[in-house]
């Protein structure tokens, strides 16, 4: 799954977080449009990811006050990469 490989990867620090951003996205759309399925506490840490990235300026000349940093960004994929390992 795409969106695996790119949050390993943003936690591992091989790719930058618009980036990872860029790349998650993208694989998350592929995956809804072919209806690919996934079990409802998996679909929740992904779910996770999502939020975190509405809240993350991929443009960083567009962040504002209260948009979520890498650091922070990079915590929650760390914390959902946790949660997905545990399932």
């Amino acid at each position: 799954m795409e969106q695996l490989s790119s949050m390993e990867l943003f936690v591992a620090g091989a790719i930058s977080g618009g980036d990872f951003a860029r790349a998650w996205l993208r694989a998350r759309r592929t995956s809804l449009r072919s209806g690919e399925r996934v079990r409802e506490s998996f679909g929740r840490l992904l779910d996770c990811v999502f939020y975190a990235l509405e809240e993350y300026a991929i443009d960083p000349a567009q962040r504002e006050d209260g948009d979520l940093t890498d650091a922070a960004l990079c915590g929650i994929v760390q914390d959902a990469l946790h949660g997905l390992r545990a399932l």
